[in-house]
């Protein structure tokens, strides 16, 4: 070093210099300025998803509005059973065939829930109904049974003569008891068929 003359000292002082401005770019600075860059860009790709996710968001809202308003206004609402749960869809099924039976004027004898296969695009409810009626109302059932609403089926339909009783004199004594109504002339079996809307 003492052999140097001053120039020279001067130059490897400014070598030095500038080594350790280099390391000190290289060790610090550099790390430094990547992670900025990386945070940078982070920033970047975590506001481009909240901007997608608005549109999401918002595009569901509209959406949710959108299927609201088509369950209010859905036209097919009415032709089904109310109820989607099957023991609560077959008791509205039997409170719909009473309804009809006692508005036609025929007796409900007996209704017995079917099992149905359940692969199908709707819940399907059955009944197993026997009836008895007279030739006008059984007529006054069917059309309201075919026509109305929720929609229903018939299937498996037998209607045959039901067994009259034999007619009783009537002596004076019984005279003002009531007379015994004989049954009605048709007794008739069919499958009632109804369906529910989904479950949620």
């Amino acid at each position: 070093m003492n052999s140097m003359n001053p120039n020279q000292s001067r130059l490897l002082a400014l070598a030095i210099l500038v080594l350790v401005i280099v390391a000190a770019v290289v060790l610090v600075f550099d790390p430094l300025y990547n992670r900025y860059v990386n945070a940078s860009e982070e920033v970047e790709r975590l506001e481009h998803q909240i901007a997608v996710y608005k549109r999401v968001a918002s595009g569901l809202i509209e959406s949710e509005e959108e299927l609201n308003a088509l369950q209010q206004n859905n036209p097919t609402a009415d032709l089904y059973l109310s109820e989607t749960k099957p023991t609560l869809a077959a008791a509205e099924l039997q409170q719909q065939l009473n309804r009809m039976v006692s508005d036609s004027g025929g007796q409900v004898v007996s209704t017995q829930i079917l099992q149905r296969s359940t692969e199908t695009v709707l819940p399907t409810v059955s009944l197993q109904v026997h009836v008895r009626s007279e030739i006008d109302e059984l007529v006054k059932l069917m059309h309201q049974i075919e026509s109305g609403k929720p929609l229903l089926f018939i299937e498996n339909l037998v209607i045959s003569a039901a067994v009259r009783r034999a007619p009783q004199r009537v002596n004076r004594a019984r005279r003002n008891q009531p007379v015994r109504r004989q049954l009605p002339s048709l007794d008739v079996r069919f499958d009632l068929i109804g369906h529910s809307g989904k479950e949620g």
